[in-house]
């Protein structure tokens, strides 16, 4: 039994190295001992036909994010099944503005559909955000660059993932960070995102494990690592006056 890790489009989605949120998920399956395999879909291919248990879709230049969107629509049903099974999947900035119901790319008259795996809307943003942000999501403080000429209009109904503490955000609802739905997560945060937040990387690894009927267990490897990521992000929410220092996290 194996964990098996979905990288859709890398060779498009992937303008802010988010393609190292897949290898920290890698890593840290290694480092705990539980079998990993990756696969890199190629656009124009039937990447549908995989059996993840998790799917990564990273960020794109509004250029790439046009390219891919008709190929991921060919792909939506089974997309939504899989979250319907319990597969984790993960959209970070432009991935996680396809996830959205509705996209409009500036210059665009109107928007058009998204895949719908998370409720709202993408939007040209009236000014290019560019700056680190901090989150408090499921009681942890997060942090990372938002890059993007593009905001989100949640719906009512949405679940954002955090609370800002630092940053931009979302558009509506302000002061809110990305949106969850079960075990999809999407974030505008990029740099990339999980290998500056271990603790995010270990909660989609532990789902998806369990799913598997598997056990993720950290070990010291992981420990030392965890502290260079605690240190990075303490320097980081200090330049912004954003939250107390917090200690590595404790592993069990």
């Amino acid at each position: 039994m194996q964990i098996t890790i979905l990288n859709v489009f890398p060779a498009q989605l992937n303008v802010n190295g988010d393609s190292g949120n897949v290898l920290t998920l890698r890593r840290r399956l290694d480092w705990a001992g539980v079998p990993a395999h990756v696969v890199d879909a190629d656009l124009g291919t039937h990447w549908w036909n995989q059996r993840p248990d998790i799917v990564h879709l990273g960020g794109g230049t509004i250029a790439a994010q046009r390219a891919v969107l008709s190929d991921l629509r060919s792909g939506r049903d089974q997309l939504l099944d899989w979250a319907a099974d319990g597969v984790s999947i993960l959209g970070v900035a432009g991935g996680f503005h396809l996830l959205l119901d509705h996209i409009q790319f500036p210059g665009d008259d109107a928007p058009q559909a998204g895949l719908g795996l998370l409720r709202g809307r993408s939007s040209a943003a009236d000014t290019r955000v560019s700056e680190y942000t901090v989150v408090e999501a499921d009681g942890e403080l997060v942090h990372g660059y938002q890059n993007s000429g593009q905001l989100v209009d949640l719906d009512p109904d949405a679940t954002p993932w955090g609370l800002v503490i630092a940053g931009v955000g979302n558009r509506t609802a302000p002061g809110t960070e990305g949106a969850v739905n079960g075990g999809v997560l999407g974030s505008n945060l990029n740099g990339p995102l999980l290998p500056r937040n271990p603790l995010v990387a270990d909660a989609i690894l532990a789902r998806s494990a369990a799913r598997r009927g598997l056990d993720y267990i950290t070990t010291d490897h992981h420990a030392h690592v965890d502290a260079l990521a605690a240190q990075a992000s303490t320097i980081i929410r200090d330049r912004l006056g954003a939250g107390a220092r917090v200690a590595p996290p404790v592993r069990k």
